[in-house]
């Protein structure tokens, strides 16, 4: 039975609370990745492909694309690479390159839908091509089973990530994205919490107060399960997770004089257990942009859904119906308003047909 969105934010603040325990472990962010494989043993298994990844991002022959992904993201998204074709003539090494290329596209799409607007069409298309190479990346890596899991991982990070920019196309797919992420052989229970929290977070934006209890009960999860020996959070997790978490429950809270200290309380656990510092007011100047993000899609989307369906009925009544006749209208609007949709549903099917999944008709 789901708790009261009033007991899980009391379960929530009291879990963070027990982190006031841990042990101090520095001050380098750099450290994240020690404290967060000693808090979950199981997350040493992740740096390696972490690293690989690392190391393909800074491959020589990707400085020039790094520069262009920086001062020229026009052309950087213009530049195909060997592991779009269906049969690179080298699987492995354009898996590797299409990784590293992710990563700075991934990157220029950082913090874009803050500030300068008028990179947001750029930054759109780029988040596109991450999630493009990403896939063809563990499409082609069908020998290492660690780094396949990694770009998937990397994958629906970065789609139900709110502080990165978005286009209609990514966020039309981040449930699938998590989907395929769960079937995975190694998929971590946490990580699976979290993004499923991310998702719920953003369909709840602007709906109804409950929407939260959704996403909390995905966060309190994430949270229980943090430290569980093969389920817990990788090394990267926690750098995203806290300052999330604080965000949600500053959202959720119904008591205005509740947790007055909750952002120095926040740094003091994340510091104190993780070496993470985090200005939380950006973070949450980044989160809420991006959820405005997905509700500015959602509801473009549902006023042509509309026009559609006349007076037949509300196209609010999609928010809370699963008849396929719904969501097949629905469907129909995004990739008419995102006509690369479809393409990308593809990948991720052709994706599970690799790994030897079932595939939903239509999913």
């Amino acid at each position: 039975m789901d708790l009261p969105l009033t007991d899980l934010d009391t379960l929530l603040w009291s879990s963070l609370g027990e982190h006031y325990t841990g042990q101090i472990a520095g001050s380098q962010r750099a450290r994240v990745v020690a404290q967060a494989s000693s808090h979950s043993a199981g997350s040493a298994g992740f740096v390696r492909p972490r690293l690989q990844l690392f190391a393909a991002a800074n491959d020589p022959k990707l400085r020039k694309f790094r520069v262009q992904t920086e001062s020229m993201l026009a052309k950087a998204i213009t530049v195909k690479f060997a592991a779009e074709s269906l049969q690179p003539e080298n699987p492995e090494a354009a898996a590797h390159e299409a990784c590293g290329a992710a990563f700075w596209l991934a990157r220029a799409c950082f913090a874009r839908h803050v500030g300068d607007q008028t990179q947001n069409l750029n930054a759109d298309l780029a988040s596109e091509r991450v999630l493009l190479l990403l896939l063809r990346a563990a499409a082609l890596l069908k020998q290492d089973a660690d780094l396949r899991l990694t770009c998937v991982r990397y994958a629906v990070g970065f789609a139900t990530n709110p502080r990165y920019v978005r286009s209609g196309v990514v966020l039309d797919n981040q449930d699938r994205l998590i989907e395929l992420y769960a079937k995975m052989p190694g998929a971590r229970r946490s990580l699976l919490s979290l993004f499923r929290g991310r998702l719920a977070w953003q369909k709840g934006q602007g709906i109804r107060r409950s929407g939260l209890q959704v996403a909390l009960s995905h966060y309190a999860a994430a949270l229980k399960d943090h430290s569980h020996k093969e389920h817990g959070f990788d090394a990267e997790a926690p750098v995203h997770f806290f300052p999330e978490l604080i965000c949600i429950l500053n959202q959720a809270r119904t008591l205005k004089n509740r947790e007055g200290n909750t952002l120095k309380a926040v740094d003091f656990i994340t510091q104190r257990n993780y070496g993470i510092y985090f200005d939380i007011e950006k973070e949450e100047a980044l989160l809420c942009a991006g959820l405005k993000e997905f509700a500015d899609f959602r509801d473009a989307n549902l006023a042509e859904l509309q026009k559609r369906w006349g007076k037949k009925k509300s196209a609010l009544e999609f928010l809370h119906e699963e008849n396929r006749e719904s969501l097949h209208d629905y469907q129909s609007v995004v990739d008419e308003l995102h006509p690369g949709a479809p393409r990308y549903r593809e990948n991720i099917a052709d994706l599970k047909a690799t790994l030897g999944m079932s595939v939903r008709k239509g999913g």
